[in-house]
């Protein structure tokens, strides 16, 4: 094998992180610029383990676009006024919550009211008693 050393994406994480945005062409080699490609125009990959990439979404109808597309992440949308993300990556949008309302934790577009807990409270004020007659 002589003095080459041989790289692999899968098991050498510095390899790795050097390549982020890049797609996979072959998992090792002795040289690694070959082992990767950069993400065509318009692709992405949030890891370098893939041999593809992915296409960046476009943002259309409610979406509005936020972000560009880079070889490392997707496109970022966000909601056109009196809308908001309909979930986590914002890939819809659904009307604001109401006054007195809020998104749930588990369908971020269903909205509840909120609940406003009053604790039973002391009768007593600062360790006193009320005056009395007041």
């Amino acid at each position: 094998a002589g003095n080459h050393s041989c790289w692999c994406l899968i098991c050498d994480f510095a390899c790795v992180d050097f390549f982020a945005g890049n797609r996979l062409v072959k998992p090792s080699g002795t040289n690694p610029q070959q082992l990767c490609t950069p993400c065509e125009d318009g692709t992405y990959t949030y890891q370098s383990l893939g041999y593809r990439c992915s296409s960046c979404i476009q943002c259309v109808g409610a979406l509005v676009h936020f972000k560009d597309c880079t070889p490392k992440s997707n496109t970022q949308c966000r909601c056109k006024e009196g809308l908001r993300c309909g979930d986590a990556g914002c890939t819809f949008c659904v009307d604001e919550c109401g006054k007195g309302e809020e998104p749930t934790k588990k369908r971020m577009y269903i909205c509840k009211y909120w609940v406003v807990t009053i604790e039973k409270g002391n009768s007593e004020m600062g360790g006193r008693k009320k005056p009395s007659g007041l």
